[in-house]
């Protein structure tokens, strides 16, 4: 439960986006938990409890509700054109300066390329670590057509910031800032602690914080928060970077409510740069990685378009819910997803069309070609070795189980990974969990012993095989 993290078009709370964001994951790693998200009102209207009770003890299938009074609002992300709600000089201008955060990463390098490219006069670029050699040769080449200065300096520091907004000469004022930075620290929701939350924290939520504060009233022609899809939608393994990107996201609603126009863009993942890795993971889960020309494209319409949140991703709806088969159905998904996962036949039809004695090597065969994406590989190059030697890892079991469940029908515990660990054992596993395991002809009784000393010798040669010897257990 929050109060007032949703954008039902008043202002937002800020402070309670993030646990908006990390909530999107729960359902993702731990389907089976049906996470719902309900947003109180921040008027704390008499009746709410009841309101509340009923929501609960409804048990429908919305995953976002917002209660505002009597009303009962529910989420839906559209694929359909905004409309324009203002007009604003959005085109970057020669005798202005155009502040840059993550400014020499490769996001950060494409934005300060494009604003120079559409007239902006002068850069200020802001990285934590400074320019490495093939990106001061791109500062250079931004160099023949803008005015480019360049910082070294951690976003996170409100200090650094002021100093930096201090030296913007007056007569080329700030009128446009660009947060781009950011940093990842992935885990499963289980695994991460308050250092996780603080790394994924440190740049996109202190130094939007720090920029919204330091510019006060300031006029800009554009603000604009670069967040990502995974605060929007979710992603396996960064609960913590959704919850900073929803917080991003609120922020923009925050000041766009209060008169300050601001955008919040949720991309999806970018080609190349430092979060490339991420952008592979998401890209087998059905997030196609976007090049920084769509990237730039899309915001250019977005600041056309004058609304405080857009998001950018290029879906791949059946793989992505080859990954996610939770999302299916989804009401606040329902414009991006089809209504019911598109899927192979289940295993179960497949299997049983086969000799009882065939149906382990080919559930193993047909699990191979599942691992196969995930581990980025042919299904063909994929050993019967433990799934850690094979590079299978905590977020990318997630995967794997939901894939699993989706075309077994089981309800697969979370640990089964780790109690079947190769690709053989597992498949045998599922196939006996399926109902289609071989049947054992029954053992023929042993005769009675005809006296109690035969009775004892037997029952000592069953000792024996099952018991080392005594002197060896001593020993």
């Amino acid at each position: 439960m929050t109060r007032g993290a949703q954008a039902t078009g008043g202002d937002v709370d800020v402070a309670e986006a993030p646990l908006l964001g990390l909530a999107r994951v729960v359902p993702l790693e731990r389907p089976e938990l049906r996470c719902a998200r309900i947003d109180l009102d921040p008027d704390r209207p008499e009746g709410e409890v009841a309101a509340l009770v009923r929501e609960l003890l409804a048990d429908g299938p919305e995953e976002e509700v917002a209660l505002r009074g009597s009303r009962r609002l529910v989420a839906r992300l559209s694929t359909a054109p905004a409309t324009p709600r203002r007009s604003a000089h959005v085109a970057p201008r020669p005798d202005r300066s155009y502040l840059v955060t993550g400014g020499l990463g490769a996001l950060g390098l494409a934005t300060a390329q494009w604003l120079a490219e559409q007239g902006a006069g002068r850069l200020v670029l802001v990285g934590r670590t400074g320019a490495t050699a093939e990106r001061r040769r791109a500062v250079e080449a931004l160099r023949a057509r803008a005015e480019v200065e360049v910082h070294a300096a951690d976003v996170g520091s409100r200090d650094a910031l002021a100093r930096i907004l201090a030296a913007v000469p007056a007569d080329r004022p700030l009128a446009g800032v660009f947060h781009a930075a950011g940093a990842l620290d992935d885990a499963l929701l289980a695994d991460q602690g308050p250092e996780h939350l603080r790394r994924a924290f440190a740049a996109k939520v202190r130094g939007a914080w720090h920029l919204h504060h330091l510019l006060g009233e300031r006029p800009l022609d554009a603000f604009v928060l670069y967040g990502s899809v995974a605060g929007l939608i979710g992603s396996v393994g960064q609960a913590n970077y959704a919850a900073a990107n929803a917080f991003l996201a609120a922020l923009a609603h925050h000041r766009t409510a209060t008169g300050r126009p601001t955008l919040c863009v949720d991309f999806g993942p970018v080609s190349g740069g430092g979060m490339a890795r991420a952008g592979h993971r998401l890209a087998a889960r059905g997030a196609r990685s976007l090049t920084p020309t769509q990237v730039l494209s899309a915001l250019a319409r977005a600041l056309r378009d004058g609304e405080a949140q857009a998001g950018v991703v290029d879906l791949d709806p059946a793989a992505w819910l080859a990954a996610h088969p939770a999302s299916a159905g989804s009401p606040r998904l329902g414009a991006m997803l089809p209504a019911a996962p598109v899927s192979a036949p289940a295993w179960r039809d497949q299997l049983a069309a086969l000799p009882a004695d065939a149906r382990t090597g080919a559930a193993e065969g047909l699990l191979r070609g599942e691992l196969a994406p995930i581990l980025r590989c042919d299904a063909a190059e994929i050993a019967d070795r433990p799934f850690l030697e094979l590079g299978l890892d905590s977020l990318t079991s997630v995967e794997l189980r939901s894939r699993l469940v989706a075309r077994t029908g089981l309800a697969l515990p979370v640990t089964v990974l780790w109690t079947h660990t190769t690709p053989r054992a597992l498949a045998a596993a599922l196939v006996a969990e399926l109902g289609l395991a071989p049947v054992a002809a029954p053992r023929a009784p042993e005769p009675p012993p005809d006296d109690v000393d035969a009775l004892m010798d037997l029952h000592l040669a069953r000792l024996e095989a099952l018991v080392p010897d005594p002197t060896e257990v001593i020993r």
